[in-house]
């Protein structure tokens, strides 16, 4: 990750980029690009950012109303999370 410096850019990394990093190969590269194309993980990992900002705020009024936020997401997410794998069982 670091040689992309921010999560957005290893998003949006082709398979090659990732393949000439070392000690990840084409299966890793391709399934990176793959866990970053699915709907489902980008929706994850777009609410995991949301939660990070909620709680960075600098106003610790607006930052105990924004933990009460992310804990509801973060709720959210694990319910959506687990119906997927009970489907996968």
């Amino acid at each position: 990750a670091k040689n992309f410096i921010t999560l957005d850019n290893l998003m949006c990394a082709t398979s090659e980029e990732l393949n000439n990093i070392k000690d990840i190969g084409g299966i890793i590269a391709q399934n990176i690009v793959e866990y970053f194309n699915d709907e489902d993980n980008i929706k994850i990992i777009n609410d995991l950012k949301e939660i990070y900002e909620l709680i960075t705020k600098d106003n610790e009024e607006e930052m105990i109303s924004n933990y009460k936020a992310a804990f509801n997401k973060c709720q959210a997410i694990i319910e959506r999370n687990k119906k997927y794998y009970e489907r996968l069982s």
